[in-house]
């Protein structure tokens, strides 16, 4: 898990006992913190009640156990989501990407790769430069970015980003794309929003 999260583009710590674990947790902010019930030392619910008293970082529990009271005290000892082994690869790094964007958004603030989002002052920028998108373009950069790495269609970015009373013309969206990647691709920066070919437009990391 550790190298699939490396190679995905996270920095990641490794803890290989519950009170070193915790230790981490107190000690460092973390984006999100994956948590394993079975650790020597101090099993995963404990490390989760300690911490809990003092951060609210993000955790994604796993574990073995299937019964639902195990998934329930996971749950109420605060954890985001909780994942029952043995599970995919691929869902594992799914379901890291959408807690760390859930929690991104609740914080007012979205960060793919270079790119960075206020959402409460509607400020942007890149590689730290600042850019400025008026409200239809920061409308539509929010929302592709909220859903950095999926594919979000020209229907939902219709109905998402424009009154229903305009959205009659599919070109507006094409135009407003454009928009976008004149104003993130300035000075020659590598392209964020790539198109899917009769579906919509996706987001990601250049």
């Amino acid at each position: 898990m550790t190298q699939a999260l490396k190679q995905q583009g996270y920095e990641v710590s490794l803890a290989t006992d519950g009170n070193s674990g915790l230790e981490q947790m107190l000690s460092n902010e973390f984006d999100l913190v994956v948590l394993d019930v079975a650790l020597p030392g101090m099993d995963g619910f404990e490390v989760l009640r300690h911490a809990r008293q003092k951060v609210k970082t993000p955790v994604l529990m796993l574990t073995a156990r299937r019964r639902l009271v195990d998934r329930v005290e996971g749950l109420e000892s605060g954890a985001d989501d909780y994942l029952v082994k043995p599970f995919e690869l691929q869902e594992f790094l799914a379901r890291v990407k959408a807690i760390i964007r859930r929690s991104q958004v609740a914080k007012g603030v979205i960060e793919v790769g270079d790119l960075w989002l206020d959402l409460m002052s509607r400020r942007a920028k890149r590689a730290g430069r600042t850019i400025y998108f008026s409200n239809t373009e920061f409308a539509l950069i929010e929302l592709l970015a909220s859903r950095a790495g999926d594919t979000v269609s020209k229907k939902e970015i219709l109905q998402k980003v424009w009154d229903e009373d305009d959205y009659r013309d599919p070109n507006l969206v094409e135009v407003y794309i454009g928009y976008l990647r004149n104003k993130l691709e300035q000075a020659g920066m590598a392209r964020m929003i790539h198109t899917v070919r009769g579906v919509g437009y996706r987001l990601e990391e250049a």
